[in-house]
């Protein structure tokens, strides 16, 4: 596909939204595919690594601190594959400064996939 980058080999959906929108649907997505027997996780910031703590969350890094989410991508998604993950949502950051070359790694390994809350 001509806009992939690297990606693990389970299928990523960005999801998108203010946040007391977004940590819900991501409940709800989890959840879901959980019911059908995937295998399944959220990628959430530290912030809201209480609230989904059920859902097999892998934590990027605080939302405050792009440098750390930036360091960290890579990383997960290596490990992600690893971990066999079929399905994997995950939280957004807006496309500006740091978090837009943050998106362009977690969009491309999404191939745009999105969900808007």
């Amino acid at each position: 596909m001509r806009y992939r980058h690297y990606a693990p080999r389970g299928i990523i959906t960005l999801v998108e939204g203010a946040p007391e929108a977004v940590v819900p649907e991501l409940r709800r997505l989890y959840a879901t595919d959980l019911g059908a027997g995937k295998k399944t996780c959220v990628l959430c910031f530290t912030e809201h690594m209480p609230e989904l703590a059920d859902c097999a969350p892998h934590d990027l890094g605080s939302r405050q601190d792009l440098s750390q989410v930036a360091h960290r991508l890579f990383d997960i998604l290596r490990h992600l594959d690893e971990e066999g993950m079929e399905t994997i949502y995950s939280e957004v950051v807006p496309a500006e400064g740091l978090g837009l070359a943050v998106m362009n790694r977690l969009g491309r390994a999404a191939a745009f996939r999105t969900i808007r809350v």
